[in-house]
């Protein structure tokens, strides 16, 4: 993962799988998202999410093989998904990706990332533009 520094003091250092960087989105009263980056790819999407859920807690897969990236105009190369989480408290939907970029970059990690946004109501706009399919 980078070193946080820049210039000609950049480089990358081995960083634990578990560090992962939070985005929350939204105004004074709520949050709409929550945006999780996960250092090292992994497509094991629900084996991630479900090793931080409770037993009783369930995760299901609602959408995938989008074939548009998240603007809808371009190739999806993020390999993204879509998954419906009920908690005892709600459901919660889930949008996780890779991003596997070239290490000869100055601003890539070791080998990419695993993002996972997480959403209070369904993202079907996102999923309609991205083209994904239902499941």
């Amino acid at each position: 993962m980078p070193n946080g520094k820049v210039g000609i003091d950049f480089g990358l250092i081995k960083g634990n799988e578990g560090n992962v960087g939070v985005t929350l989105s939204g105004d004074a009263n709520q949050v709409y998202s929550i945006s999780l980056m996960k250092f090292y790819p992994s497509e094991n999407y629900q084996e991630i999410i479900r090793q931080q859920l409770l037993p009783e807690d369930t995760i299901k897969l609602i959408a995938g093989h989008c074939a548009r990236d998240g603007y809808g105009t371009a190739e999806n190369t993020g390999k993204n998904e879509f998954y419906e989480v009920v908690l005892a408290a709600g459901f919660v939907y889930a949008e996780a990706s890779v991003d596997e970029e070239d290490v000869s970059t100055a601003s890539a990690s070791v080998l990419g990332s695993t993002a996972f946004n997480f959403y209070r109501s369904r993202p079907t706009q996102r999923m309609v533009a991205m083209g994904c399919r239902d499941l």
